[in-house]
């Protein structure tokens, strides 16, 4: 069944899309082992980002790498959003998918399952801001 008969719509926007099975991807390699040993670390009464770096005294970007994927086209969400919070956010990488609307991991599976598995593989390297 390709659902290429079942379309979605919003009645409050102009997005409309297909309704398809997505097939999962299995990522071919497997990721390495981590070069440290993961600890839980207790953070107690601290709420933020910058409250967490204080406590554990590294810089705020040495802690969250994010990546923001987002679509050209998307009339859900505004690509505003996703290039304001890339500049919100320290040490994140924007991918903006063209030919793409709201579902990237659904409108450009491959592309969005090699994208993230990049990232994940990637994220330990990353440089961060000074």
């Amino acid at each position: 069944q390709s659902g290429e008969d079942d379309i979605a719509f919003s009645d409050s926007s102009n997005y409309a899309a297909n309704i398809e099975m997505a097939e999962a991807l299995v990522i071919g390699e497997q990721r390495p082992a981590p070069a440290q040993q993961k600890l839980q670390v207790a953070t107690p009464d601290q709420h933020s980002i910058e409250e967490v770096a204080a406590f554990l005294k590294v810089r705020a970007d040495q802690i969250v790498k994010t990546l923001i994927v987002h679509g050209r086209e998307d009339q859900v969400i505004p690509l505003q959003n996703s290039l304001t919070l890339s500049q919100w956010i320290p040490n994140s990488q924007l991918h903006v998918f063209g030919h793409c609307g709201h579902w990237t991991q659904i409108e450009h599976a491959a592309r969005f399952s090699q994208l993230v598995a990049n990232f994940l593989q990637e994220a330990d390297n990353l440089p961060t801001q000074a």
